[in-house]
């Protein structure tokens, strides 16, 4: 789960919060890591007098920035956009932008009501920005941090992390560390659970 200099991007598929921020805490191999949620999100949108059901990525806020993806208006998420009791924030596609806005190139800091809940619009994605679902599945972007709750041993394995490895780290380096993180995650688990694993791979 791992990108090196070169850009070459991993991924380990669905590891819980703890893990991640475990695995996030060995800089010596990852220069810097990101998650977004294994599912994409459905919420409804008001278009037109009537309710429209949309899907979006809930995502790290160092998501695109890590990707390298800009916004073709306003900006990224930023390090407290996702913290609870911060003002909702949502990065919309282009799909979205022309059909719920028409193109308005003011649309940011416009109100977006999803689920009855108001999200200020802070940027609008290039029309062939999807990642890391298709079209369909990414009509916005939504922030998410992970809280006390989320890290305190939960062991939902809801989210996708990737990472970006330091210079001279090789995927067979992170594999080595990820070994371990695992094996220390099967020690505290109850005598006779399966062994649990983390895979690293190359998402291209």
């Amino acid at each position: 789960m791992g990108a090196n200099v070169n850009h070459k991007l991993a991924s380990a598929w669905r590891l819980s919060a703890p893990v991640i921020e475990e695995i996030s805490r060995q800089s010596e191999f990852i220069e810097s890591l990101t998650y977004y949620n294994k599912h994409s999100e459905e919420m409804k949108v008001g278009s037109g007098g009537q309710m429209v059901k949309l899907r979006g990525p809930i995502v790290a806020p160092n998501f695109f920035d890590l990707l390298e993806l800009r916004p073709m208006i306003g900006r990224t998420f930023v390090a407290g956009d996702g913290d609870p009791g911060a003002v909702k924030t949502i990065i919309i596609s282009h799909g979205l932008w022309m059909r719920q806005f028409g193109g308005d190139p003011k649309v940011i800091g416009q109100s977006l009501e999803l689920d009855e809940l108001s999200y200020s619009v802070i940027g609008v994605m290039p029309s062939n920005v999807q990642y890391p679902f298709d079209e369909a599945e990414s009509a916005f972007w939504l922030p998410h941090s992970f809280t006390s709750e989320d890290l305190n041993d939960d062991p939902r394995d809801d989210w996708v992390p990737m990472a970006r490895l330091r210079e001279g780290v090789s995927l067979t380096d992170l594999q080595s560390m990820l070994d371990v993180v695992a094996a220390r995650r099967t020690e505290s688990m109850k005598e006779g659970a399966k062994p649990f694993t983390i895979q690293a791979g190359s998402a291209r």
